[in-house]
């Protein structure tokens, strides 16, 4: 029971900096600019799963969908993969008949 609990702790400290490392990339990786034919400042970001570059004023359903899913789709991945391979470790406390 002891490393299950200490299992979701490492779990919950890595995501949490993979969701950290996750938002400063993409808030690193931004393009502020001022735009040629209006000259209004800008902020773009890469979205829409790598097609391009848009700005952040014309996000639609699919550029939030696109960034939550890498941000969280990471760390729910390794979760599963962890309780897959927890799943088929010998139990030890199964007593023999």
């Amino acid at each position: 029971m002891n490393v299950k609990r200490g299992l979701v702790r490492l779990w919950l400290f890595t995501s949490t900096l993979w969701l950290i490392s996750w938002v400063a990339y993409v808030w690193l990786s931004r393009i502020e600019a001022v735009e040629d034919t209006t000259g209004q400042p800008f902020v773009a970001l890469h979205t829409d799963f790598g097609k391009g570059w848009r700005a952040a004023s014309d996000f639609a359903l699919g550029d939030y969908l696109s960034l939550a899913a890498i941000g969280i789709g990471i760390p729910l991945a390794v979760l599963i993969i962890g309780w897959i391979i927890a799943g088929f470790r010998p139990n030890s406390r199964a007593m023999a008949i």
